[in-house]
């Protein structure tokens, strides 16, 4: 779904274009962080429980079931 203009849309992408690499880096860095905060907002849970969510939430679709569960596992277990 695209609700934005294609003017604005051109805009946009002529002022990321504009950025230096280090710019466009630092900018695609810090939304990776801000998405990882949002993804364990809220959650009190322990150092491995942040792991897997942190996986689930980045990766989890990219694996099939099987290999997913063999890698949740090896998170859960990495602080036991």
């Amino acid at each position: 779904m695209r609700d934005t203009p294609a003017d604005i849309q051109a805009r946009y992408r002529a002022m990321i274009q504009a950025l230096s690499p280090e710019e466009r880096l630092r900018m695609a860095s810090g939304m990776f962080a801000t998405a990882q905060t949002l993804v364990l907002a809220g959650a009190r849970a322990g150092p491995a429980e942040r792991r897997t969510r942190l996986f689930l939430a980045f990766y989890g679709r990219e694996y099939p079931e099987a290999e997913r569960q063999r890698i949740l596992d090896a998170l859960r277990a990495s602080s036991a």
